[in-house]
């Protein structure tokens, strides 16, 4: 069967194709047709054509983010994570980091601004840099960064960089992580114009917060004073299964 297109109807024609009921009526489709070209589903609910759904991940980082206190000798250094590491949350990670769906980043990030939107309303968001030498091509913090922003109303300042071949944190002991240098991080930025604005510090996952605690000190030096790190997954001692 061949369809033959006219071009002479009036739209009057087709009251039922009206622009709102069509935009309604691919809105409902579109899930769908991405499920055919791109099969996924949501990692919480299973709907079709969605990685994570939004209103899952809000209902996730609800029940299973907070705030944490890090503390050493020398600074303290509160924390926001959106979830606990482990189940769902850490299939995201990482599917974000090591599979290349980048499209997660932002939808991750989204989310953590709507999670602690009254703390990080019009804050300047200053994500961790990527390892030199890092497989890669992307910054997945700088992500979550410019999708924490565009819901808070703030901006992103990629400031930050590795002055030293520093392995990952990732598959490192507790340990082993707390001993990064504090010369492993430089500097870069020009003066930021709202001086005002809150500074925060973002990755994506946490352990020890060395490499937040690390960032935010090389920042005072400079001038800046973070008033706090997020991120979207806290791993605590011992694992967590969610």
């Amino acid at each position: 069967m061949r369809w033959k297109i006219s071009k002479n109807i009036p739209a009057t024609a087709y009251p039922q194709l009206s622009r709102p009921k069509l935009l309604r009526l691919l809105e409902k489709l579109s899930p769908l047709v991405i499920h055919l070209l791109w099969p996924s589903s949501c990692v919480f609910c299973g709907a079709l054509g969605e990685v994570c759904c939004a209103s899952c991940l809000d209902a996730h980082f609800s029940r299973f983010g907070g705030l944490l206190s890090q503390e050493n000798s020398s600074s303290s250094l509160e924390i926001a994570y959106g979830s606990l590491y482990g189940g769902e949350i850490r299939d995201l990670i990482h599917r974000l980091k090591y599979r290349e769906e980048r499209i997660l980043g932002k939808h991750l990030g989204k989310a953590l601004g709507r999670r602690f939107f009254p703390l990080l309303q019009g804050a300047t968001f200053i994500p961790l840099p990527l390892h030199k030498g890092s497989f890669r091509s992307y910054n997945q913090a700088l992500l979550l960064a410019q999708g924490a922003s565009q819901v808070c109303g703030g901006s992103v300042w990629d400031c930050l960089y590795w002055k030293e071949n520093a392995a990952p944190q990732t598959g490192k002991s507790r340990e082993e992580r707390q001993k990064l240098s504090s010369e492993a991080l430089g500097f870069f930025g020009e003066t930021q114009g709202d001086q005002d604005a809150p500074f925060v510090l973002v990755d994506d996952v946490s352990t020890t917060a060395t490499t937040l605690r690390v960032a935010a000190e090389l920042l005072e030096k400079e001038g800046y004073t973070v008033s706090r790190g997020l991120v979207c997954c806290y791993a605590p001692p011992g694992g967590i299964v969610l």
